[in-house]
C-alpha cells in the first residue's frame, strides 16, 4: 500500500517530534519462544523502534484529522481500515487504539450501543496493564458509554 504525501508528512513530523511507531512484531514479547535471531539483538530492536511506522497508527490519526474537518464519512473508512490492519496482524494494541477513536466517532453519532459493544469486546481482551495509558484512555469512553 502506497504511502499518501500527507502520509509521509505525517510521519516525518511525528518522529521528529520524538515519537516511536513500532510495527506490533517489534513491540515486547514479539516472537517469544522462537529462536534467537538478529531482530533478537537489542541494537536492532533500538534502531528498529526508532524508525519503524505503524500504518494503523498513520491512518487513525488521519482519521482525527479528518473528524476535526467534520467529514466523519471519510474519518470513519479510516478508522475501519484501522480496525482491519490491527486485526490481519492480530496487533490487539493498535486495535484497542483504532476502536477507541472509532467508538468516540459512533457516541458522537449517538450510535451509543455500537461504541460500547465494538469498545467492550477489544478492551475483554486484556488482563493486565489497566495502569498504562492506552488502557486507562479506552476504559474512560466505556464508563460513560455503559
Amino acid at each position: 500500500m502506497a504511502f499518501t504525501v500527507w502520509s509521509l508528512r505525517f510521519a516525518r513530523h511525528w518522529l521528529a517530534a520524538g515519537h516511536l511507531l513500532r510495527q506490533p512484531s517489534e513491540c515486547a514479547g514479539a516472537g517469544q519462544g522462537a529462536a534467537a535471531g538478529p531482530r533478537d539483538n537489542p541494537r536492532h530492536r533500538r534502531r528498529a523502534h526508532a524508525t519503524s511506522l505503524s500504518i494503523t497508527e498513520l491512518y487513525r490519526h488521519k482519521g482525527r484529522l479528518l473528524l476535526s474537518r467534520r467529514k466523519f464519512d471519510d474519518a470513519e473508512k479510516l478508522y475501519r481500515k484501522a480496525l482491519s490492519i490491527a486485526r490481519e496482524q492480530e496487533a490487539k494494541l493498535w486495535e484497542l487504539r483504532a476502536a477507541v477513536s472509532f467508538a468516540r466517532l459512533r457516541r458522537d453519532q449517538d450510535r451509543r450501543t455500537e461504541a460500547f459493544d465494538l469498545l467492550a469486546s477489544i478492551y475483554g481482551w486484556f488482563i493486565e496493564g489497566f495502569d498504562t495509558p492506552d488502557l486507562k484512555e479506552a476504559k474512560a469512553p466505556l464508563e460513560e458509554l455503559g
